[in-house]
């Protein structure tokens, strides 16, 4: 992991992850809002697969969480606080994505269907993760502390465009963007 200064146009490293993982590489980092911890997938250097993923804490060296061999994984992505993990393992198995306390150890687990529906391309707040499920047509807004149900621990923020319309055998005809809080203000969502 490096920090660039682009006033500076320094490079310093940050942490050397070569002897931790020999043969592998990290992918797709995320950090909390403070630096301390960053996730990120681990990938073998030789076939680009997926073989698991961690979180890294700074101030204490030291990996905090982290899972291996994975039959499938998209991306892991931390909140702003440090505190939730957001796991996406892909569209083909259920459940299809999951959430980890990392002060309690807790995983909830999300299927892509009722009643956790499973939000995509997403991204997250301070204990928060917004995105896009594939059924009911809504941006939603979950409570990472709240459990898996999301009509009962989210908000609907506003409808998109459908979800998925099995009846017009069209696909998915929701939005299909991608979603960024990396704003200061949560109250703005960036589509």
């Amino acid at each position: 992991i490096y920090s660039y200064n682009v006033t500076t146009d320094k490079i310093s490293i940050i942490k050397d992850f070569t002897l931790i993982f020999p043969d592998k590489y990290i992918w797709q980092m995320h950090r909390s809002i403070d630096d301390n911890r960053f996730s990120f997938s681990i990938r073998n250097k030789d076939n680009y697969t997926y073989e698991g993923y961690a979180v890294w804490e700074r101030d204490t060296d030291s990996l905090i969480y982290e899972e291996h061999n994975l039959s499938e994984l998209d991306e892991v992505q931390i909140d702003k606080s440090g505190r939730y993990l957001k796991i996406e393992y892909g569209n083909s198995i259920n459940p299809e994505g999951a959430s980890v306390d990392l002060e309690t150890g807790i995983k909830t687990e999300y299927n892509d269907i009722s009643p956790e529906y499973n939000l995509g391309h997403s991204d997250n707040g301070n204990g928060i993760e917004v995105g896009e499920e594939n059924w009911l047509g809504h941006i939603w807004k979950r409570d990472l502390s709240k459990g898996e149900d999301l009509l009962t621990s989210s908000i609907k923020l506003f409808p998109t465009l459908g979800g998925w319309d099995s009846s017009a055998k069209m696909g998915n005809t929701g939005i299909g963007g991608h979603f960024s809080m990396l704003t200061d203000d949560e109250k703005w969502l960036t589509i």
